[in-house]
């Protein structure tokens, strides 16, 4: 008889027959709300220690201008008025991995009150040089008994990926909200089409402090008591399906392989992004992306996908 495991979402039992291994680690998909993770135990979970370096945002930022440009602070603030209003001066705003702060210079500029929590001391200092005792950043992971007050936004920018127990995390962090307010979680969406296509190889699957990759699905599940979902949008970089299947085709044919470690210490590393492409390269992979990129529109399943969680209660 083949073992079972329990998923750490809606707690079903996964076969393990339908398991398999990437990039050095076990992985199993659960039927019952769709959401991919690694298959850790807790101590295996906190023996990742991930660092949460910045990469190449670090590089080269010496003013004001250069950090907004390199943040996309505009559209931060388009993203934070389009799901919480325009009316936000005097609101309380904590951003939890707030990483170099581009939603804190977003919140502040929309006049609320910012605040964050990020683990790396290399990112919040980057956002102390360039905006001293401007923020309240505290330089450790979020823990909700340790965390005073209520907030009126609460910002989880591609974090809860990175959570082993999401449903008591996300509890925790609603619990911090006044009633009305929003939580608002960004990351990747399990359920999208280039998951979908990718299969075992997609991309998300790769950084190895990935441990829970949800969807739509997932998402209402981990609605906390006293919560309702306001808003379930997805969205993406018009080219983005394209890198997604080409990164799918390099480890299909044997590319990229991974020890499964992290580099030591807080040290920057290079990294590349679909945002720094060249501007040629960038229209070659909108084109090839487009037809499936309208597809994802229609049917609500591109690349990334933002919950709104409000507090009713």
């Amino acid at each position: 008889m083949s073992s079972m495991y329990i998923c750490r979402v809606c707690k079903s039992a996964i076969d393990s027959k339908i398991c398999w291994r990437y990039f050095g680690f076990q992985w199993a998909h659960c039927l019952s709300c769709k959401t991919t993770q690694k298959l850790l135990t807790p101590q295996e979970y906190n023996n990742i220690n991930p660092t949460y370096d910045p990469g190449m945002y670090i590089e080269d930022v010496d003013s004001v201008s250069t950090l907004r440009h390199q943040l996309f602070v505009n559209e931060k603030i388009h993203f934070l008025t389009k799901h919480a209003g325009s009316d936000l001066d005097g609101k309380r705003f904590l951003d939890i991995g707030c990483g170099l702060g581009g939603f804190l210079i977003a919140a502040q500029e929309l006049g609320m009150i910012a605040s964050g929590y990020e683990p790396s001391k290399l990112h919040s200092s980057q956002l102390e040089k360039i905006y001293p005792r401007q923020f309240k950043v505290v330089n450790d992971y979020f823990d909700s008994s340790k965390c005073d007050g209520t907030y009126d936004i609460i910002m989880l920018s591609h974090v809860i990926e990175h959570i082993y127990d999401q449903k008591a995390f996300i509890s925790g962090i609603c619990s911090k909200l006044s009633v009305g307010g929003l939580l608002l979680v960004i990351t990747p969406n399990n359920e999208s089409v280039e998951a979908s296509i990718s299969g075992r190889r997609w991309l998300m699957y790769k950084p190895v402090d990935h441990v829970s990759l949800i969807g739509p699905t997932a998402a209402k599940m981990l609605t906390p008591v006293g919560c309702v979902i306001a808003a379930l949008q997805s969205d993406e970089y018009r080219g983005e399906f394209a890198v997604h299947m080409l990164s799918a085709l390099k480890t299909a044919l044997g590319g990229g392989k991974a020890t499964g470690k992290l580099a030591a210490g807080e040290s920057p590393r290079k990294q590349v992004s679909a945002a720094s492409f060249p501007p040629w390269l960038k229209a070659i992979l909108q084109i090839l992306s487009l037809p499936f990129w309208v597809y994802g529109k229609i049917t609500n399943g591109l690349a990334c996908m933002t919950i709104a969680y409000r507090r009713t209660s």
